[in-house]
């Protein structure tokens, strides 16, 4: 017992010396919460570290990874940028998402824009989003969804239901991107078809997808549908695609110049 006591007063001893140590140093004692953020911070120096190209003079190399190694260091910077998200430090995972970005990642690119979008650890800029959006929104659907929410409410672009419509029903129709993202536009494209008149659902069936393109990456900047954007032989009608079943939608005629 005796040496039990012994060995327990060492132990205060010791914690009490590390205290007073660091008072007299004036290092301030870190909370769980600022020593995960400098974990992370270290992680994303070393990452960024082996991503630079290094060298002296004019001589440089930059460094290869093995497919694995890429692999391993992509899911590291995920799990790193999830993380730093959940604990609001939206500057190292803003680093890490444009990382992942450029490394054509196209979920760090979304992420990219919802921060703007969001005005998380930055000031709400509709604009910058869609810029981010626009980069990847012909093969991801969460891109091209929140592109469709952009145009349906008028956010940094002229509001324009119709064509919100058409992104999300493309989604709808095509499958594009997981479960989530397909019930997410599901969600938003059922809410469009009780707003939207039936003049307007029709006229937007007969935009082509050309023009639907055209239009959301010049960001509403087109005035009236162009000659080359119109329907043609080979430019379909939405209303046209292979999407539909025999009987799915009305027959109507479509106004003209479109």
């Amino acid at each position: 017992m005796q040496g039990m006591a012994r060995t327990f007063k060492k132990r205060r001893y010791a914690s009490l010396f590390k205290i007073r140590l660091t008072e007299t140093l004036g290092i301030k004692r870190r909370s769980h919460k600022t020593m995960n953020t400098i974990r992370i911070s270290a992680i994303l120096l070393i990452i960024i570290t082996a991503l630079l190209t290094v060298g002296c003079n004019s001589s440089s190399r930059k460094v290869t990874l093995s497919a694995d190694q890429e692999i391993q260091l992509n899911k590291q910077m995920i799990y790193s940028a999830i993380k730093a998200m959940r604990e609001k430090n939206y500057k190292t995972a803003y680093s890490l998402w444009r990382i992942l970005s450029n490394r054509g990642d196209t979920h760090a690119t979304v992420q990219l824009g919802l921060m703007h979008h969001r005005g998380q650890g930055r000031l709400v800029n509709y604009k910058e989003a869609m810029n981010w959006y626009l980069k990847v929104h012909e093969t991801n659907g969460d891109a091209l969804n929140n592109i469709g929410v952009l145009h349906r409410d008028g956010l940094g672009v002229t509001k324009n239901r119709k064509i919100a419509y058409i992104l999300f029903l493309k989604i709808h129709m095509t499958g594009m991107g997981g479960e989530r993202t397909v019930l997410r536009a599901n969600r938003n494209l059922r809410r469009e078809m009780t707003k939207l008149s039936k003049k307007d659902k029709h006229e937007a069936l007969c935009y082509t997808s050309s023009y639907v393109d055209a239009y959301i990456k010049n960001k509403g900047s087109i005035k009236g549908i162009p000659q080359n954007l119109r329907a043609s032989p080979t430019n379909k009608r939405i209303k046209e695609l292979n999407w539909w079943i025999p009987g799915e939608i009305d027959d109507f005629s479509c106004p003209k110049n479109t």
